[in-house]
């Protein structure tokens, strides 16, 4: 399902007359009992619903080159002529990298229609684009024979830049497409439809890097960019999916959901593909009764409101999470897909995509919406007679005019920081950790900590369970009051009974790299409890001060944990200290206990031109007057040419007072001084 608007991309892209508009575009397939396509359908024909009402349709045939409305066929509109089929590869052994390069393969030799573009995708820690849309079958094939060699994620990295370097050169060619442009022997060479292709594509790609340890969340996350980047391109649009399975765990539900959401408004249908082939073990009874007809969604998605619809989905895939089929079928099923399982030849598949592509209906209706909350409004489309197979969508989220890429949680929470007065209702501290300044980047850690003794639990006990869930947002604005990042977390809590007051005395932690110029940001974070409704929000400023030397060093940091010899610590990671990791802490708030140490924590970026070894001082301030002083003695810098550094206290001897501790570190004529303020109660 398409929602063209003024702000569409479209207006970028392609220049033609767009205006603006509510209506949404919906397309569907229908055949016959024999699997043909049915092309004699008029909207009488039909019945639409949309949130429960029946709205008013056209409907349009789209058939190859040509569109059928009113039962008068003529050609279609230059760029409704292109089809654009974008191949995605991801996360196989080599058993599936085989199958899957065959799969791959089979689909471009299968795909006889002159108007289809492939192009070919690779998710691994990161979104590579390995060929832009041709339908050059030797570049096709050369791309494919790469996405399954097993080849490092570096050689993936670098096709990309590559890729991705020629796109920015193509993409200034704004030229009006023409009948000629899209002529099946021009489609490689005309540079008004690659220049109107390669921002498409640029705007299809993800610049995050996310490691192997949240795979489903970077599954969704790399086909979010591409649904959305889609967007902007009319008509039915197909994502054959390779991947050995999809695990959704349910923190992840509400991700996924405005995912494949956002692929109904997009036009967007998927189709997942199972590259492991025909497996040994056993699948549960629902997948292994499967059809690719798809004709029904999954039990428990029928419900109109989005409340309902979330727990649909939890209560349909609760028993089959462990089967890694099961999300395959639904995000099939929700897309208007058809997925291919259990086989060595999907073949048969794969023309249905192909066939799914070339021919089918768009419904195009007004939802009447008076209220853009982010709630999702089912579809469905029937046709009132006959023995027909439809394949449809489940619906889509009524975002706001020119905030469709928003996830449905972030609507509030962006009200709350708009408002005046700020929002107070919830507790939680916010704020900002430099890392390393230069002269033109400083790079910095937005931080969140919620305590859990904060939030409302919805407590079961038969089940012997407790459940929260909290959602945030923080966005960084620079002077101007431009938003240059903005990072989001939807969390969903379940647990067991008996460990409830264990986890209210702790916090969650929510942590977020970024790098901006000098200059002074606003960060405003927004915070959630979904259970209760209640918000809170805050504003603080970060000062990204410029280096003025090569020397530079951290913000200092609070330590409230450590764990020594922490098995998946990365390099990058900048809470680390001698094998182990830091947990740093916003809550500078602390009690004189007897014995107890007070944990700073810092890092020291020497400059490695210097032949001077870096020295460091600590000078302890209680209510503005000097307390202390004390030299300290630096290790050598590690591989990555930096000094962690952990500086511990005795609280014996701190009465009670306002402290400002300051370090400062000098090499040579070089210096840098960065200070930590806390309170320190009896």
């Amino acid at each position: 399902m398409k929602l063209i608007r003024i702000s569409s991309l479209l207006a970028l892209l392609c220049p033609f007359a767009w205006t603006q508009s509510t209506e949404l575009h919906y397309n569907v397939i229908v055949k016959d009992k024999k699997g043909q396509p049915v092309k004699t359908l008029s909207a009488d024909q039909i019945e639409m619903t949309d949130a429960g009402n029946r709205v008013d349709v056209t409907l349009r045939l789209y058939d190859g080159a040509d569109l059928v409305e009113g039962g008068q066929r003529k050609p279609a509109d230059p760029i409704r002529r292109i089809r654009l089929i974008p191949v995605v590869l991801e996360g196989m052994s080599n058993e599936q990298r085989r199958l899957a390069k065959q799969i791959a393969l089979d689909l471009i030799k299968e795909d006889k229609e002159p108007g289809h573009l492939f192009a070919i995708f690779n998710f691994s820690n990161q979104h590579s684009l390995l060929q832009p849309f041709t339908t050059n079958r030797d570049a096709l094939r050369k791309a494919i024979e790469l996405a399954t060699s097993g080849v490092g994620n570096q050689r993936f990295a670098e096709v990309h830049r590559e890729v991705k370097a020629k796109l920015e050169a193509l993409a200034a060619n704004s030229q009006a497409l023409t009948d000629a442009d899209v002529a099946p022997a021009q489609l490689d060479s005309s540079p008004a439809l690659q220049g109107l292709l390669a921002r498409l594509q640029l705007s299809m790609l993800s610049s995050s890097v996310i490691d192997d340890g949240e795979s489903t969340r970077r599954s969704i996350t790399f086909l979010n960019s591409m649904v959305v980047g889609l967007k902007s391109f009319p008509g039915r649009k197909a994502i054959p999916y390779l991947v050995p399975g999809i695990v959704l765990p349910t923190n992840l539900d509400p991700l996924f959901e405005a995912m494949h959401a956002r692929a109904n408004d997009a036009g967007v249908s998927i189709y997942p593909i199972d590259c492991r082939g025909i497996t040994v073990a056993a699948q549960t009874t629902n997948v292994a009764n499967a059809t690719t007809d798809n004709a029904g969604i999954v039990s428990g998605l029928e419900n109109a409101e989005r409340g309902d619809r979330t727990n649909g989905l939890a209560n349909a895939s609760e028993g089959l999470r462990g089967n890694v089929q099961s999300v395959m079928r639904v995000l099939a099923d929700a897309t208007g897909g058809v997925m291919a399982i259990e086989s060595n030849d999907p073949r048969r598949q794969l023309r249905e995509l192909i066939s799914d592509t070339q021919t089918y209906y768009e419904v195009s209706y007004d939802p009447k919406i008076s209220d853009y909350n982010g709630s999702f409004r089912k579809t469905s489309f029937k046709v009132k007679q006959g023995d027909y197979r439809v394949r449809d969508r489940d619906g889509y989220l009524a975002m706001p005019p020119g905030q469709e890429n928003l996830l449905p949680y972030e609507i509030p929470l962006l009200k709350a920081l708009n408002a005046n007065p700020l929002v107070r209702d919830v507790e939680f501290r916010s704020g900002t950790w430099k890392l390393k300044s230069s002269k033109d980047k400083i790079s910095a850690v937005v931080a969140v900590e919620v305590p859990f003794a904060a939030l409302a639990f919805a407590q079961d006990a038969t089940k012997a369970i407790y459940a929260a869930h909290i959602s945030l947002v923080t966005q960084v604005r620079d002077p101007q009051g431009n938003v240059v990042e903005k990072f989001t977390r939807d969390l969903p809590l379940k647990g067991k009974l008996d460990q409830l007051e264990a986890l209210k005395t702790s916090n969650f932690n929510f942590r977020e790299r970024f790098s901006v110029p000098p200059g002074r940001y606003i960060v405003e974070t927004a915070v959630i409890d979904q259970l209760s409704g209640k918000v809170g929000a805050r504003k603080t400023s970060f000062l990204a001060s410029a280096g003025a030397s090569a020397l530079a060093l951290s913000s200092v940091t609070l330590v409230r944990r450590y764990q020594p010899a922490a098995k998946d610590l990365t390099p990058e990671d900048p809470f680390q200290f001698q094998g182990g990791r830091i947990t740093p802490t916003l809550d500078t708030n602390l009690k004189a206990v007897k014995g107890q140490q007070m944990a700073l924590f810092f890092t020291v970026y020497p400059d490695p031109a210097s032949t001077d070894a870096p020295q460091a001082i600590v000078q302890y301030f209680k209510d503005g007057v000097v307390a202390g002083t004390a030299n300290l003695a630096l290790p050598a810098a590690d591989a990555q040419g930096r000094i962690p550094y952990v500086l511990s206290s005795p609280m014996d001897g701190m009465p009670p007072g306002s402290y400002e501790v300051k370090v400062i570190i000098k090499q040579g004529a070089a210096a840098a001084a960065e200070s930590v303020f806390l309170n320190i109660g009896a």
